[in-house]
């Protein structure tokens, strides 16, 4: 005698349930292979100097990307450390970053110890080295948003105390920069692209959303580098040229030491700890769709806030499991996900046996007695 279960849960065990989140770019940061999801500019654009003296995932800072940076930094020609995703068209891009000095007692000592979010424009070089088809001057074009240390006597708000903002914009290699107080040593932080519109943000600790800064940038490609960005110690940084920083490491015991004071001393005094890297699509409100999201006069900041003030949470996916809730004993059944490239899929039945596709996105269940049958797939995402 056949007996009829009654109650079929079809549950995919995945993450919290985020709206139009790009979530095949996200990291939460606990898990220390996906450090390997990052590309890196030194390797990418063939420099063979790493300016990162330390940078895990989960590992010095469990569920965190720690980046601590030789004496570098991001202005004009000369290029930082950066670990980024390639990201094609509209975005929002959040973290949440805190930092000190190496001690870990304070703010860092050095001047523009800083470090935050960055979207730029790739470029592709056979190796670092400058001319015979490597790089040329005038290509750097980037924006970003860090936190840290800059400079009491820094452009914008001169005379005042860190922790700071700096927010820069940089065009052909000719870098705007603007350092403001914030009273925070921890902020979320935000990039959004929506065309040629950049909009930067912040949220301090018990605080709302704020918009920082717009650019207007419609000279960015479609496919941008985003990611994260340290740097640290601009005075004994800014004694090299950027030929020679961008292609040596900055520190004690080079020979020959091209420096243009020798004799001040290195002095990078940065630790920096990323929460989360966490992309989501933009949904520009109907009334703005159009106007100029750079211009306060067409929309202000309120406006802004009402599609890009969102909480950040965890990425996660509304997918249901396909297939027939009603059964009955010796029935044969088919249950489906919709399939993502590169995506590994763990299924389990209770009341049931799999008889084909576990590891895919579809399987074949024989079900075989009991009230309740349970079938849950755990996906894993590349």
């Amino acid at each position: 005698m056949k007996k009829t279960l009654t109650t079929l849960l079809l549950t995919l065990l995945m993450f919290e349930e985020v709206k139009a989140q790009l979530y095949l770019l996200n990291d939460e940061f606990n898990d220390a292979s996906t450090l390997s999801n990052w590309q890196n500019t030194n390797i990418v654009e063939g420099w063979n100097a790493e300016q990162l003296e330390v940078f895990n995932v989960n590992t010095t800072e469990p569920g965190h990307l720690h980046m601590m940076p030789y004496t570098c930094g991001w202005y004009n020609e000369w290029r930082g450390p950066l670990l980024f995703k390639l990201v094609t068209g509209d975005f929002v891009f959040t973290t949440e970053v805190s930092i000190s000095n190496r001690a870990g007692t304070g703010l860092p000592s050095s001047l523009y110890s800083l470090a935050g979010l960055m979207l730029r424009t790739p470029l592709n070089y056979p190796n670092g080295v400058y001319g015979a088809g490597g790089w040329a001057a005038g290509q750097q074009d980037y924006v970003f948003l860090s936190i840290g240390y800059g400079d009491f006597a820094a452009p914008c708000s001169p005379n005042t105390n860190g922790p700071h903002f700096e927010v820069k914009s940089t065009d052909n290699s000719n870098s705007t920069l603007c350092v403001s107080p914030i009273g925070s040593s921890t902020a979320q932080i935000r990039l959004a692209r929506i065309g040629a519109a950049i909009i930067i943000l912040y949220r301090l600790p018990g605080g709302n959303w704020t918009v920082h800064q717009r650019y207007n940038r419609p000279d960015l490609p479609a496919t941008v580098q985003v990611g994260f960005v340290t740097y640290t110690d601009w005075a004994k940084w800014s004694t090299y040229t950027p030929a020679f920083a961008n292609s040596h490491v900055i520190a004690p015991g080079l020979n020959p030491d091209p420096s243009s004071n020798p004799g001040l001393p290195f002095n990078p005094d940065l630790i920096a700890n990323f929460d989360y890297a966490r992309f989501d699509a933009p949904v520009v409100p109907l009334p703005l769709v159009g106007l100029n999201l750079t211009n306060p006069g067409q929309v202000n900041n309120a406006q802004l806030l009402t599609f890009l003030g969102f909480d950040s949470v965890p990425c996660t996916l509304s997918i249901s499991v396909s297939g027939n809730g009603d059964v009955c004993v010796d029935n044969i059944e088919t249950y489906s996900i919709p399939a993502i490239e590169g995506t590994t899929y763990q299924w389990n039945v209770t009341g049931g046996t799999i008889l084909s596709g576990q590891g895919t996105n579809s399987i074949t269940v024989l079900w075989y007695g009991g009230t309740e049958g349970v079938v849950n797939v755990l996906q894993e995402l590349p």
